[in-house]
């Protein structure tokens, strides 16, 4: 399944300038409304104003919620597509809260590299305001910074297909409470980090994660020492091999995003439990920070 996704191109072209930069872009919404949006799969950025309409670049989901803005700045920063948390907040329908779709390995293509929706064979019409989503046969392949269009079926499981809305909204649940780490691990480091990330020390718990140092393999690696309650996006930067924790526990940034809107991390002593028992496995840090290089 792929996602066309109508796209304002004064984000477009801001994060096009940027892209270099960053790890993570918010296509976000202006009104706080809840969308079945399923992660993994590719959202294509179809511009608005010219005729025909170009597909400008891509992004893969990796979640979708309702943020605070001021949250939404601090996580993402440039990487809204705006210039600052003044802009943004005047850009949103309430000026509290905004729709936030996560994406990452995202590409902004020049003009020159661009396909029409046409070109592509897709049935896009004028009326469609948000976004549309197309089956798996139609799933995208890129040569040379151009798609195209495959036509096989990628591997994808037709039973990875929700049959319906009610279905996927149980899947996207599902697939949080999966991310966020399910019961007595996560339950012992929201108590151990007293429910603040270890890294931006945010207290929504909605958006803490029960991090694995040590890659998740069965219940014996669901050790305390093994683990750190990180926000959502810095636990897919941590994951990504993109931020780790030195043996002094101060932040490291990789190179990718050391000038990005996370710069301010790099250096800084992350928040430990007050039991000393409960603090982050030195060796096993090691073995995150050799395994990505850092």
């Amino acid at each position: 399944m792929i996602y066309l996704a109508v796209t304002d191109n004064s984000w477009f072209q801001f994060l096009r300038e940027k892209q270099e930069s960053l790890s993570l872009v918010n296509f976000w919404k202006p009104s706080a409304k809840h969308i079945n949006i399923l992660p993994g799969y590719y959202w294509y950025f179809v511009l608005k104003g010219k005729e025909p309409r170009r597909i400008g670049g891509y992004g893969k989901i990796e979640y979708y919620r309702i943020m605070p803005i001021r949250e939404a700045w601090d996580s993402f920063g440039i990487g809204n597509g705006v210039s600052s948390l003044r802009e943004l907040e005047s850009k949103s329908k309430d000026g509290k809260s905004i729709g936030c779709l996560v994406l990452s390995e995202c590409s902004f293509l020049p003009d020159k590299k661009q396909n029409t929706v046409e070109d592509l064979g897709l049935n896009f019409d004028k009326s469609i305001v948000a976004f549309k989503k197309f089956p798996e046969h139609q799933h995208p392949i890129f040569t040379d910074n151009s798609v195209q269009i495959s036509d096989h079926e990628d591997n994808i499981n037709i039973d990875d297909i929700p049959l319906n809305e009610d279905d996927a909204r149980k899947r996207i649940y599902s697939s949080i409470v999966s991310r966020q780490g399910q019961g007595k691990f996560r339950d012992s480091l929201l108590e151990a980090y007293e429910g603040k990330c270890a890294v931006t020390e945010y207290d929504a718990i909605d958006s803490l994660e029960a991090a694995h140092i040590s890659p998740y393999m069965g219940p014996q690696t669901n050790q305390i020492k093994n683990g750190i309650l990180l926000r959502s996006d810095i636990h897919t930067l941590f994951d990504l091999g993109k931020l780790s924790i030195s043996s002094e526990f101060h932040v490291i940034l990789h190179d990718d995003i050391r000038e990005s809107s996370y710069k301010q991390l790099h250096g800084k002593v992350i928040s430990l439990p007050a039991n000393k028992t409960q603090w982050p496995s030195l060796h096993e840090l090691e073995k995150h920070r050799k395994m990505h290089g850092l």
